[in-house]
């Protein structure tokens, strides 16, 4: 069973502080131990404000589990939920130019723990408000990434169904994070992360396609504009990775290299390690999208 099935993306579960641990790189960290008793580090300096302890029991996200079976966990914040909407008191103003080319203004609003951050908002610089309402969009490493924009998610959009949406602009969150602004047939706004799809070159008021994944919070993965989920298409071969599964098996897969020159993970056709040494280009079949990466599995060119 690897980490893919044990753990979920996005869902909470119970993990325990076993205790904190000085690093080689000088940094303390909290080591939590999964249900598994598997261990994960976070950095302690992030959860200040949080006062965990050892011994205490902490509800955690699965924020990612990427191809090599590693798992990124999110502490719960004990004072905010993602999704919600909170009352921030604003400290100032200030603005920048987007990636787009296109002013925001920006107000610097402080959480309840005391933490300053920036979110992009339509008042002026010369007349900001005392308060401001926010969303948090995400809660990653002990940061909140707030939206102030009423971005209402359309309930007629339908899990695992495709759309077309029209880019509109650029939302920068905090940390001069930057997200697609995008607009569904309904005339109702998104956003999705921008780095993701960078090596996409997309512009403003371009169309794209978009699968709805999660009715939950409403993701939305962009159509690859090149690549289609089932087909078969010739990669250049990368390389590959050890993997380490959490029932502590060691494996490897094959990665290739896509047209954007992005790395993707292959499932092989073969785990014998002495069949990709004279690999340089392999022939696989897409299947998922996920934050604008391929999932591959190798397939036999001749079938």
């Amino acid at each position: 069973m690897t980490g893919f099935e044990r753990f979920r993306e996005g869902e909470y579960y119970r993990f325990i502080i076993d205790k904190t641990v000085l690093m080689p790189d000088h940094e303390e960290y909290y080591l939590f131990k999964d249900h598994f008793n598997n261990k994960h580090l976070i950095l302690k300096n992030l959860y200040a404000d949080y006062h965990f302890f050892p011994g205490q029991f902490v509800q955690c996200r699965i924020d990612k589990i990427n191809c090599s079976g590693k798992i990124f966990i999110e502490p719960q914040n004990p004072y905010y939920e993602s999704g919600n909407r909170y009352l921030f008191p604003v400290k100032a103003s200030s603005s920048l130019v987007n990636s787009f080319g296109d002013k925001e203004n920006l107000l610097i609003v402080s959480d309840k723990m005391g933490n300053d951050i920036s979110v992009s908002s339509d008042y002026e610089q010369l007349n900001p408000p005392k308060e401001l309402i926010c969303t948090i969009e995400r809660i990653k490493r002990g940061r909140l990434y707030l939206n102030s924009y009423d971005y209402k998610y359309h309930k007629g959009l339908v899990q695992f169904s495709q759309y077309k949406f029209t880019i509109t602009g650029i939302l920068t969150l905090a940390g001069n994070t930057e997200y697609f602004v995008i607009m569904d047939p309904f005339g109702y706004k998104h956003i999705i992360r921008k780095k993701y799809y960078d090596h996409f070159n997309f512009h403003k008021e371009q169309e794209i396609n978009g699968l709805v994944t999660e009715t939950t919070g409403q993701y939305i993965e962009v159509e690859n504009p090149v690549y289609r989920t089932g087909e078969v298409y010739e990669f250049q071969f990368a390389g590959f990775e050890e993997v380490n599964w959490y029932n502590k098996q060691k494996e490897y897969i094959l990665t290739a290299r896509d047209k954007f020159g992005i790395t993707c993970p292959v499932t092989p056709l073969s785990h014998n390690f002495h069949d990709w040494l004279n690999l340089t280009t392999i022939y696989c079949r897409v299947e998922r999208f996920r934050r604008g990466k391929l999932y591959l599995t190798q397939v036999d060119k001749y079938k």
